[in-house]
């Protein structure tokens, strides 16, 4: 991570963690964004603190009636302990209905998993999330934060990019990591990213991408595939909790990267190897294999030299989620490292 970057963490705990959500402390970073969804957990304690303290008072005040002894003071009194007590109840139903249909809402972090999912992909040669038999492709659960299409660049601007310093990912921008709050799954990142042998910047880019770093994170794909959790692990069973636990995703996309990169062993010049190891993790449902020199971008279409599939413009598929999808994809996560 960027060194000049400096966490700040509250002494005091929040008491989200009463619900179970540990990594849910205020904190803030010096080199990060505050969003509005990171604030409003503030808000939220604020405004039940508020309510508790307001029914104190007004329970005190209907104390005071009662002592008054008089018929009047009586029933003033039972009306504003009625209103109180109702006003309490209203607010804690509305907490056990947030805690019920999707408890993040209460730390502030606002996702529509359930209702995304149901959206699906799109079909494509492209896989969803962390394998090679899902049927989406780069968005994931999360299309608004993965930007892909099926726009491809000119064959002469890739030729041209081959040439030039920045190579093919050149002028590629990292927007994913915004809002992605990775923070609270750093250490277990690293301690697997270690264990492997991997980079753990690439994990963080990829679960940024993959899942926005929602663990609930789930999308039904169209050939009956289910991509699930932080790192979008695909499989042909509905995620349950075990794959959705944190723990678990985390080892399970790291191991599959590991066996990405071990894959991605072709290298051509001006071009990232890692980005061909993200656009491996990405791609495909149909068993193409990204990464491999593509048959149309050669030497007779303009090419001086042999480059990826998920490199080439030419024939890239029909989908939306075609190989010039996999490129910015691959190029987006690419530029993420420089920023970690």
């Amino acid at each position: 991570m960027n060194p000049n970057n400096k966490n700040y963490t509250s002494l005091e705990p929040s008491y989200f963690q009463s619900l179970g959500k540990e990594g849910i402390a205020p904190t803030f970073t010096t080199g990060q964004a505050v969003s509005l969804f990171s604030s409003t957990s503030f808000l939220y304690s604020l405004a039940i603190m508020i309510s508790v303290l307001a029914a104190g008072v007004m329970y005190a005040r209907a104390g005071v009636y009662r002592m008054q002894a008089s018929e009047a003071g009586v029933r003033k009194s039972n009306d504003e302990i009625k209103r109180v007590t109702l006003g309490l109840l209203g607010v804690l139903s509305l907490f056990v209905i947030l805690y019920t249909f999707n408890k993040d809402l209460l730390s502030g972090n606002v996702g529509l998993d359930g209702l995304r999912a149901a959206a699906g992909k799109g079909g494509g040669i492209v896989s969803g999330g962390g394998g090679d038999m899902g049927g989406g492709g780069a968005t994931g659960s999360f299309p608004s934060s993965n930007n892909s299409s099926k726009t491809c660049e000119p064959t002469s601007t890739v030729i041209a990019s081959l040439k030039s310093t920045g190579g093919v990912c050149g002028g590629a921008r990292c927007t994913v990591l915004t809002g992605c709050n990775y923070q609270k799954y750093l250490p277990t990142i690293q301690r697997e990213a270690s264990n492997a042998g991997v980079d753990y910047k690439m994990v963080i880019a990829l679960m940024c991408k993959e899942s926005s770093a929602r663990e609930i994170a789930q999308n039904t794909n169209p050939n009956g595939t289910y991509d699930c959790g932080l790192m979008q692990i695909n499989q042909k069973t509905p995620c349950d909790a075990s794959i959705l636990n944190p723990e678990t995703n985390i080892a399970r996309g790291v191991s599959l990267l590991k066996g990405k990169i071990a894959a991605t062993n072709q290298v051509y010049p001006n071009i990232p190897t890692m980005a061909g190891v993200f656009a491996s993790y990405n791609c495909c449902a149909n068993g193409t294999v990204p990464h491999s020199p593509s048959a149309d971008c050669k030497q007779e279409t303009g090419f001086n030299q042999s480059v990826p599939k998920w490199v080439c413009p030419i024939n890239p598929g029909d989908s939306q989620y075609n190989m010039c999808a996999v490129k910015s994809y691959a190029c987006e996560l690419t530029a993420c490292l420089n920023q970690l």
